[in-house]
């Protein structure tokens, strides 16, 4: 099997509370990783929205 890896940006910064991914086990398709709980004194970022491929 390939093993793939693919980085997850979060929309601004905080602390992580939950992980609900292992890691070098599979997810579906927009299966919930992690919650984050977001710092009220921080700045959004802007996330990027990644191209999709053929």
């Amino acid at each position: 099997a390939m093993k793939m890896e693919h980085r997850i940006l979060a929309p601004a910064t905080g602390t992580l509370t939950a992980l609900h991914a292992a890691p070098g086990h599979q997810v579906e398709v927009g299966a919930l990783l992690a919650v984050v709980q977001e710092d009220p004194a921080a700045t959004p970022v802007p996330v990027p929205v990644p191209e999709e491929t053929a």
